[in-house]
C-alpha cells in the first residue's frame, strides 16, 4: 500500500504552573511516508494537533505540521494557532514591582504557511513563507497603566505578510540529529493598509550545527544561533 507506513499517536496532557494553575487535554499526533513502505529515500511527514484547557478558564488550539513528498522534491509546513490565554502585563518600567501587575485578556491567531521547493544544490529549498498574527477582544481594567500608557497595539493589531525562504538542511535525523548542519533565513514584508495595522519588515535567521564526539556512544555536540530583527 502506499500510505501503508502510517502511525497514530494519542497522548493525554496534565500540567500545572502557577498562572495556569492546573491545565488539561489532548494531543494527537501522525506520522506517515508518502513514498510508500519501498521508499528510502522520502522522509517521514507527520501532523500533530492539540486542545488543552486551564484551570483559569484559558484554552489554546494548536495544529503542527511537516508533509515531504515524493523525494523530498518539496515540503509543505504549517503552524496553525488560536488561544485565549490571559496574561500579567507590568507596563514599560524598570524594575516593575509584582503588585503593579494588570490582568490583560486576548483572543490570538497565528497561521504559518511553508512551502519549500528542492533546488539542484543538495539539502537547498527556497520557497514562500505566508505568515498571519492578529491579537483581538483585548480587556483590561479601565483606568489601568495599559490604558493610561497605551502602548502600541494595546487595543490589538493584525499583521499579515509574505516574503521568501532560504532553507540548508543536511542533519540526518529531524528530530534527535547526531550530525548534519541546519540553515534557515526568511524575509517577511508586512505592508500597510486595510488588513494590516502597520508597515514592517522582519528577518530572522536560525543557524544549527551537530557534530557526534564519540564513535560508541551518543554523544553529540550541539550549537545553535538565532536572530531576529524588525524594521
Amino acid at each position: 500500500s502506499r500510505y501503508k507506513r502510517v502511525r497514530f499517536s494519542p497522548l493525554p496532557v496534565i500540567y500545572f504552573t502557577p498562572e495556569t494553575k492546573f491545565g488539561i487535554g489532548a494531543l494527537a499526533a501522525l506520522n506517515f511516508e508518502l513514498g510508500g513502505t519501498s521508499d528510502t529515500v522520502t522522509k517521514s511527514s507527520y501532523l500533530q494537533s492539540s486542545a488543552i484547557v486551564t484551570q483559569n478558564k484559558q484554552f489554546e488550539f494548536n495544529n503542527l505540521g511537516r508533509i515531504f513528498f515524493l523525494d523530498n522534491k518539496s515540503i509543505l509546513q504549517l503552524n496553525l494557532y488560536f488561544a485565549y490565554f490571559p496574561i500579567n502585563y507590568f507596563g514599560v518600567q524598570n524594575p516593575t514591582p509584582w503588585k503593579q501587575r494588570e490582568l490583560i485578556e486576548f483572543n490570538k491567531i497565528l497561521i504559518e504557511l511553508r512551502y519549500l521547493k528542492k533546488t539542484k544544490f543538495n539539502h537547498l529549498y527556497v520557497g514562500p513563507f505566508f505568515r498571519l498574527h492578529k491579537i483581538y477582544n483585548i480587556n483590561a481594567e479601565r483606568g489601568g497603566f495599559l490604558n493610561s500608557e497605551a502602548p502600541l497595539g494595546y487595543s490589538g493589531y493584525t499583521a499579515m505578510g509574505l516574503g521568501p525562504i532560504i532553507n540548508y538542511d543536511s542533519r540526518d535525523n529531524l528530530v534527535n540529529p547526531i550530525k548534519g548542519r541546519f540553515a534557515d533565513f526568511n524575509f517577511i514584508y508586512n505592508p500597510g493598509g486595510i488588513y494590516n495595522s502597520t508597515e514592517f519588515i522582519t528577518f530572522k535567521a536560525d543557524i544549527r550545527t551537530y557534530k557526534k564526539l564519540s564513535k560508541t556512544k551518543h554523544r553529540v555536540l550541539g550549537a545553535q544561533f538565532v536572530s531576529q530583527w524588525g524594521f
